[in-house]
């Protein structure tokens, strides 16, 4: 059809170079060519959206390199490039259509335009010339003159000859400038149809990204034998075989490469492709119309990367669950009698690992991600604690004495510490909530103790014996319990950072160190290199009392 266009093209131009050639028949020829130009285009919009649906049937699941991402922060597959391919090699052919088709219609409207006012001008002048020729012969007669002016005069009636000639020639020329300007109409239908055709284009690749997620979500709920631990899944040996040299086969990494495939969309491709091409459908738009184009693409982007999103915390969110149970439930500590508190436990290490692989796995498959993905999971990981401390408060945490819950609370902080980067304003929320759920049940358990079936010789002290005391006494206040936890943070928590700081280095590496807390520099000084000491340590700042959760107390 492109040569068949081409040839009717290469008619009209022959034609109008003729000047026996009728004008009929060269309109009749140009409306062929906006015909056929019309029904091929539609067809390679078509096209495009058909191929846009062939291809999201090929994931591979490889991810390109950087070169090929053009650098990219996004770890995409190939179905985004191909998607731009698609694009790129059906709107190339409109483009050229679309100009070939346009100039010669708006060159014959600006030429019809400029003869009109050509003879216009021309009748003005007539008119201003018979206009003085009649003054001027009345004038002669009025002095006597009665010689006969035709011989020296044009005769009037030669210049109304002229200027009906020249009307008839405008009313023509009006003619033609309309039936130009009906195909420059069916132009503006064309181009406006490639722009929707764009837009669809996207929003139906947009569509299937979305039908891939859900797909991974359903066959990875629906299959059996693949276990899940600390956020790496391991499939048989059958399945991954039949996968390309590279490819991800894990469903979690799978969802990130979907993510980043929306992300790479929504953040550079479709802008890239809408300002390459906006000179097809804005031509005589205003930016206004572009820019609300370009929205709509990244709300609906936005959308389903909210969709896919979801998906992948909710399944790291049953991971941290499991974890998240063994810290509290299955460690082996009887919080109702729990030992003298000596630094954050391995529990509490296990239960961060599982964020540090969320953080690996993230950092490499959707990097822009990262921060809002870890944000979730954080305000989840705290959630998770409160639900099953509430869930077993009459079971395995019924009771809760001082040292669990100095413990707890110790570890608490080191959580909200490390993880500081990530804690949102309802995170906070939520751990302050849980400070003071676990206040109010150890000020609760002691308060019911009489005679506590722990008692133990004091072994750390003379401040540790005076604190076992205390714990003893038949009522504790909550700011007695309140102050014995800041003596346990301010003595343990700095050298637990330092000791764990290897394995939750990863947290600091994407905090900007000016922001993290005094704690956190002293702990990761050496990762960083030599920096300013802080105008205070942390045992300093914590003796005024943790704001965390001094301001839950029990009524």
């Amino acid at each position: 059809m492109s040569d068949a266009i081409n040839e009717i093209s290469k008619a009209c131009v022959a034609f109008e170079a003729k000047e026996s050639a009728p004008p009929i028949a060269v309109m009749a020829l140009r409306t062929l060519q906006a015909e056929v130009t019309k029904i091929y285009i539609l067809r390679l919009c078509s096209w495009m959206r058909a191929s846009t649906e062939g291809i999201t049937k090929d994931e591979t699941w490889v991810p390109v390199s950087i070169l090929e991402r053009n650098k990219s922060p996004y770890t995409i597959s190939y179905l985004p490039l191909a998607f731009r391919s698609v694009m790129t090699s059906a709107i190339d052919q409109i483009n050229m259509l679309s100009m070939n088709y346009w100039i010669p219609i708006i060159s014959n409207i600006f030429l019809f335009e400029f003869s009109e006012m050509v003879y216009q001008s021309a009748i003005d002048e007539l008119n201003c010339w018979l206009s003085a020729w009649t003054w001027f012969n009345e004038k002669l007669a009025q002095d006597g003159f009665n010689d006969d002016l035709d011989d020296l005069f044009v005769n009037p009636f030669q210049v109304g000859l002229a200027q009906t000639w020249m009307s008839w020639m405008i009313q023509s020329l009006r003619s033609e400038a309309t039936k130009f300007e009906d195909m420059f109409a069916q132009l503006q239908e064309i181009q406006e149809s490639v722009k929707i055709a764009f837009l669809n284009c996207f929003l139906d690749f947009a569509g299937h990204l979305e039908h891939i997620g859900i797909d991974l979500a359903q066959n990875k709920s629906s299959k059996e034998g693949l276990h899940l631990q600390n956020g790496f899944s391991h499939e048989s040996e059958e399945e991954s075989s039949s996968d390309l040299p590279g490819s991800i086969v894990d469903p979690h990494q799978r969802l990130l490469i979907v993510l980043s495939n929306i992300g790479y969309c929504k953040d550079e491709l479709s802008s890239e492709l809408y300002k390459k091409y906006k000179c097809i459908w804005l031509q005589s738009r205003d930016k206004d119309e572009e820019e609300s184009d370009i929205q709509e693409l990244v709300v609906s982007f936005t959308g389903l990367e909210e969709k896919v999103l979801e998906q992948y915390t909710f399944a790291k969110a049953n991971l941290i669950r499991t974890a998240a149970m063994n810290y509290l439930l299955d460690s082996g500590v009887q919080w109702g009698s729990a030992p003298a508190v000596k630094g954050v436990r391995d529990a509490a290490v296990e239960l961060l690992h599982t964020l540090v692989a969320v953080h690996a796995e993230v950092f490499a498959g959707a990097k822009p991600l990262l921060d809002k993905t870890l944000g979730i999971l954080v305000e989840g990981l705290i959630d998770i604690l409160i639900s099953l401390f509430h869930e077993n408060e009459s079971k395995d945490l019924s009771s809760l004495d001082a040292n669990g819950f100095c413990q707890l609370m110790l570890e608490l902080e080191y959580f909200e510490t490390i993880l500081n980067p990530f804690f949102t304003s309802d995170a906070r929320e939520s751990m302050k909530s849980l400070q003071g759920v676990l206040l109010e049940k150890a000020t609760e358990s002691l308060s019911e103790v009489e005679n506590p079936g722990h008692n133990r010789r004091p072994t750390r002290g003379s401040e540790d014996a005076a604190a076992d005391e205390k714990q003893q006494g038949a009522s504790v206040s909550p700011d007695d319990l309140i102050a014995l936890a800041q003596q346990y943070s301010s003595e343990l928590l700095q050298g637990e950072l330092e000791r764990t700081r290897i394995n939750t280095a990863c947290f600091v590496e994407s905090l900007p160190m000016e922001s993290a807390p005094d704690s956190v520099k002293a702990a990761y000084a050496s990762f960083r290199g030599p920096m300013d000491s802080p105008s205070k340590n942390y045992r300093g700042t914590q003796a005024t009392g943790s704001p965390s959760f001094t301001q839950r107390r029990r009524r």
